[in-house]
């Protein structure tokens, strides 16, 4: 069975039209408004009221900005040049940029003289030129190996004095079997790395700690310049151009064990 489908057709005539249209008039105006108001909001309020809220989140990072400004102009002006230069240079000489020949043989003569030890009882091989700190497994160092001809109190107080060094160093290794003594030392270098300098970051102020540190280093280099003074004349150290592995020494009970140097805060 086949169903018929049927369409039917609304006419509108003129007069209804204006019958519709009288009744919705009213209504017109307002929904034009609304839609007006909302494309208003959206393409043009809308944009501002970002545009004020991206202002206000400006305004507060630059007012940041300048006060860190501030605060590092403060610590600046707190900071006195010649003191300035003057840690700056003994903490170059303590951690030189590169292999400071001259003054490692300069802390050994002095290291000598401190602890009452003749140079002619020593002899000087330098190392491996790229080694690393035997505890700061970071820290560039030079090492340098010595051989002790005295008794072991002597290599002690040799040992005690080299810490007190400029440049810094550490022993690395001690051994003496009654007669002699092999003293194997890393002394500290740090190459510069180059930094792109932000005015924004906080300027922090060397503390009482830091300056305990520099102060001492101060009092290491001062006696070290003295009893260099005195040495001078009879340094008789002979570096040789090539790694001289020192002799192997059967440790006696005697066998001295040197800590690191540490710095008092």
């Amino acid at each position: 069975m086949n169903e018929k489908q049927t369409t039917t057709t609304i006419v509108v005539s003129e007069s209804t039209f204006k019958i519709l249209l009288k009744e919705l008039k009213p209504f017109i105006l307002p929904f034009v408004l609304i839609v007006f108001s909302i494309l208003a909001f959206y393409f043009i309020v809308y944009p501002q009221v970002q545009d004020v809220l991206k202002l206000k989140d400006q305004e507060t990072a630059i007012k940041s900005d300048i006060s860190k400004l501030s605060a590092n102009q403060a610590v600046i002006s707190s900071i006195n040049d010649n003191d300035y230069k003057n840690d700056i240079d003994i903490l170059t000489r303590a951690m030189p940029e590169g292999k400071d020949y001259t003054g490692v043989i300069k802390a050994i003569a002095a290291a000598a003289n401190g602890s009452s030890v003749p140079l002619d009882s020593y002899s000087l091989a330098v190392g491996n030129l790229a080694t690393l700190s035997a505890n700061l497994s970071t820290q560039s160092s030079l090492s340098v190996a010595l051989q002790v001809n005295s008794n072991p109190q002597s290599v002690q107080r040799f040992s005690s004095e080299l810490l007190k060094s400029v440049p810094l160093c550490e022993i690395t290794s001690l051994n003496t079997n009654g007669i002699s003594g092999g003293v194997s030392t890393a002394f500290f270098y740090q190459p510069y790395i180059e930094q792109t300098f932000n005015p924004l970051l906080p300027i922090v102020q060397v503390n009482s700690a830091d300056l305990a540190i520099i102060n001492q280093i101060k009092d290491w280099e001062n006696i070290q310049d003295t009893n260099y003074a005195t040495a001078s004349s009879q340094l008789s150290l002979s570096p040789t151009p090539t790694p001289t592995p020192i002799p192997s020494l059967t440790p006696s009970p005697e066998s001295l064990a040197t800590p690191s140097p540490t710095l008092a805060p």
